[in-house]
């Protein structure tokens, strides 16, 4: 390595190494950090499946689904406008939005798909 003037080599000893791990572990892999301090955004997703098509619109503030609307193809039993209001103020992560829906039929608002998939097109 070359040497450049003015410039000392400093070597992290184990406290400062201890020190950046802790900074990483506490705030920057924080969920808030990484995703609830995000800008608003928009997204909008589109999947076919065999049970039709479901396209998916999501209005996303701090972190957060603030609004939803579900459109396609499909059946379903349920009215969709319950699963969209369920997800109000869920987290948007995959984590999170299964808690949010893990307890109901996904089926039933749109029937064929899994809480998998659901997830999936969600986030």
């Amino acid at each position: 390595m070359k040497h450049t003037p003015g410039i000392e080599r400093y070597e992290m000893t184990p406290e400062d190494i201890a020190a950046t791990e802790g900074l990483a572990r506490g705030k920057y892999s924080s969920w808030d950090w990484n995703f609830g301090k995000s800008p608003s955004y928009n997204m909008e997703r589109s999947r076919r499946y065999d049970f039709g098509i479901v396209d998916l619109k999501l209005s996303v503030e701090g972190g957060t689904i603030e609004d939803m609307h579900i459109y396609g193809d499909f059946f379903g039993t349920e009215d969709r406008g319950g699963l969209e209001e369920m997800m109000r103020g869920t987290r948007h992560e995959p984590s999170a939005i299964r808690a949010a829906t893990e307890g109901i039929d996904i089926g039933g608002y749109i029937a064929g798909m899994t809480l998998d998939q659901w997830i999936d097109l969600v986030y």
